[in-house]
C-alpha cells in the first residue's frame, strides 16, 4: 500500500513534539496549493505504526521521513544533479528571448522553483535529524 504524507504539516507536527504524522491513502485530486507530498511505497504496518482509514491516518514520523520519497511536481521533478544540469542547459539553449522583461520573468520563475525546494529542505533540516549537514 502506498501512503502519502504532507511534508510541511508533518515537520511542524514533529517539531511540536508529536511522534506520529498525518498520512493519507490518496493524494488530493486538486492540489491547488501545490503542496509537497512524500510517498511511502509498500508501507509496512508494523515498521511504520500505520493506522489508516478512509479519511486518512497516522504513521510514525521519524521512521517514515527517512524512507519516504518526495513526489515529483511539475515545477520541480525529483532528479539527480546531473539530470538537472543537462535539462537546464538544454532549456537555456532552446529559449530565445526578445527582451529584458522575458529574461527577468524566466529568472524569477527559476528563482521561485529554487525557493520552493529550499523551503522543503529547510523544513526537514530544522528538525535536527542529521548529525552532519550537507
Amino acid at each position: 500500500m502506498d501512503i502519502y504524507i504532507p511534508l510541511h504539516e508533518s515537520c511542524q507536527s514533529l517539531a511540536n513534539g508529536n511522534k506520529n504524522i498525518q498520512a493519507v491513502s490518496q493524494l488530493p485530486i486538486d492540489n491547488a496549493t501545490n503542496k509537497t507530498f512524500l510517498i511511502l511505497s509498500g508501507a509496512d504496518d508494523d515498521k511504520y505504526g500505520l493506522t489508516i482509514g478512509k479519511g486518512g491516518g497516522t504513521v510514525l514520523g521519524y521512521e517514515t521521513l527517512f524512507d519516504a520519497d518526495r513526489i515529483d511536481r511539475d515545477d520541480s521533478p525529483a532528479s539527480d544533479l546531473q539530470i538537472y544540469r543537462v535539462r537546464g542547459k538544454e532549456i537555456a539553449q532552446s529559449v530565445h528571448f526578445s527582451g529584458a522583461i522575458e529574461y527577468l520573468a524566466a529568472w524569477l520563475n527559476e528563482d521561485r522553483k529554487q525557493g520552493n525546494i529550499c523551503y522543503d529542505i529547510h523544513a526537514v533540516l530544522a528538525l535536527g535529524l542529521f548529525q552532519k549537514l550537507p
